[in-house]
């Protein structure tokens, strides 16, 4: 298994560089406004270090008994490596003891790769909130939203 690491705000210029690796240009979160989101102590941040460099990031804000997973994000030459989902797996054993149940999240409904991703890792799609991402080029995309419960709480289990 991948070596996860917990990542804190004087992280920020590392997890910026690869979230602006890992998505479209306009896309990618601040040094900034990644600094002052890991401040926050509802937030928790992990990483997998590789060559002396973030491969992937997952960042998930907990309100007990959810937690949202806010991005994650894996560099180009990490993906498909089984990287995300033991980033992924990481994360759902740290928040177990927060008394978190369930993760959410929202997805561009065109980032297909994501979708299939989540899928896979047990989510299912809940809803839809139209036209809600707004894209460089002036279009709009639906998110989707998506939801799945930890397994070992909650009546809805599904591992």
């Amino acid at each position: 298994m991948t070596e996860i690491v917990i990542l804190r705000p004087e992280d920020a210029p590392r997890m910026a560089h690869l979230h602006a690796a890992a998505f479209p240009p306009g896309e990618a979160w601040s040094e900034n406004s990644l600094s002052e989101l890991m401040a926050q102590p509802s937030v928790i941040g992990l990483g997998v270090e590789g060559n002396l460099a973030l491969e992937a990031v997952l960042i998930a804000q907990k309100v007990p008994p959810e937690a949202e997973i806010l991005t994650l994000a894996t560099a180009p030459t990490a993906r498909r490596k089984g990287v995300a989902t033991d980033l992924f797996n990481g994360c759902m054993s740290i928040l177990k003891p927060y008394g978190i149940t369930e993760l959410r999240l929202e997805v561009a409904a065109d980032n297909r790769p994501a979708r299939e991703f989540y899928a896979q890792v047990g989510f299912r799609e809940d809803g839809r909130r139209e036209a809600y991402y707004h894209r460089r080029n002036g279009t709009r995309v639906d998110a989707i939203l998506m939801s799945r419960a930890i397994s070992g709480h909650g009546p809805s289990e599904r591992a």
